[in-house]
This record gives structure tokens, C-alpha cells and sequence, in this order.
């Protein structure tokens, strides 16, 4: 009988079962990439190797768990929201994700396919932030942003998207043909 030793997160576990070993090891991968509660950062504040600042926890939807948004550290330049006359698949109020890989698949959508393009610390997972998402950075952290006009990925109708304005917070929908500033975000599930 041969025995297989696993050491992972301060843990050792030495078995005989290559089935267990496998699953016991799968497990404490896991582990490494949750974060303790003392880890994260305050609102506002830079999260080191996340690729950005913590936005704050937003509550998941849909059976989805809650999780944190990481605004990238900059915003970028005007960007026109794109699509203009045609329907998107991407409505949703409050999943950017979701709302930015349909439109990377209908094509033509600038502000989504610069969200999509950011990379930090090693993370390729940005996107463009719904409108609830994009809220909740004007609530948590307004002084990231340029005090103008930003997209979200949230589609109002063939013709127009949501925008939120960084000065007051007023959000509405807006011609996708109009240029306003976009901010990438990603997702932290802890």
C-alpha cells in the first residue's frame, strides 16, 4: 500500500486513497482563495492583487452569491455605449457580467469591449457595470470617478442604455450613440 501526503495551507493529510487525496487536495485549493474577513480592505480603498479599489459587497441574485465589485483604478476615456436601433440581450438591471458578454457577442459596443479589455494584477475578467452595479460605486466610492456622465451595460431600449451621473447620482437612459465615461469592474466571491 503507498501512501500520498498532501500539504496545502498549513495542512497535512496523508492517505492510502488516491480518490480522497484528489478531493481533499481539490478542497484545500479552495480554501486558498478565500479571503478572511481581516483581508479585506475598507471601502475605497485599494485591494492589493485584485486589480483595483473595493466597491463594496453586493448582494447576489437569482441563487448567485454575494460578492464584491473591484473598480479598476481608472476611468477611461469617452467611449460611445454603441449598438444604436438595434435590441441587446443585455437588460439586465443588475448583472453586468452577463449584460457585457452578450454584447462582446453581438459586436460593435465600445464601452463594453474597452470594460472587457482591462487586465490588472493579473486579472482579464473586467466588464462594464450594470446599473445597479454602477450605483452602488456612486453610493460607495463617488470620488473614483470623473464627475461626469458613465454607461452601464444596462440597456433601456433599441436606441438608448442607462447612464448614471457622477455628480448627484441621477441615472437615466441616454442615446448609445452619445460618449461617456466607463469605469471596469470585476467580481470578488469570497
Amino acid at each position: 500500500m503507498s501512501l500520498i501526503t498532501i500539504n496545502a495551507n498549513g495542512t497535512t493529510i496523508t492517505t492510502s486513497d488516491h480518490q480522497f487525496a484528489t478531493y481533499a487536495m481539490a478542497l484545500l485549493e479552495d480554501q486558498q482563495d478565500q479571503v478572511a474577513p481581516s483581508d479585506i480592505p475598507p471601502i475605497g480603498a485599494e485591494w492589493p492583487m485584485q486589480g483595483g479599489i473595493n466597491g463594496g459587497l453586493l448582494r447576489g441574485r437569482d441563487g448567485q452569491p454575494d460578492y464584491y465589485l473591484i473598480f479598476a483604478k481608472a476611468d477611461a476615456s469617452d467611449l460611445k455605449w454603441g449598438g444604436y436601433g438595434n435590441d441587446s440581450e443585455a437588460t439586465s438591471n443588475w448583472d453586468g457580467l452577463v449584460n457585457t458578454k452578450a454584447l462582446i457577442e453581438e459586436g460593435g459596443h465600445p464601452a463594453a469591449e474597452y470594460a472587457a479589455s482591462v487586465e490588472a494584477d493579473g486579472h482579464a475578467d473586467f466588464y462594464l457595470p450594470s446599473q445597479a452595479e454602477l450605483m452602488l460605486g456612486w453610493v460607495n466610492v463617488p470620488e473614483l470617478f470623473s464627475k461626469t456622465w458613465h454607461w452601464s451595460s444596462t440597456q433601456y431600449s433599441s436606441t438608448t442604455a442607462f447612464g448614471t451621473l457622477f455628480t448627484d447620482g441621477y441615472t437615466g437612459n441616454y442615446g448609445k450613440s452619445l460618449e461617456f465615461r466607463v469605469r471596469a469592474v470585476r467580481r470578488f466571491i469570497r
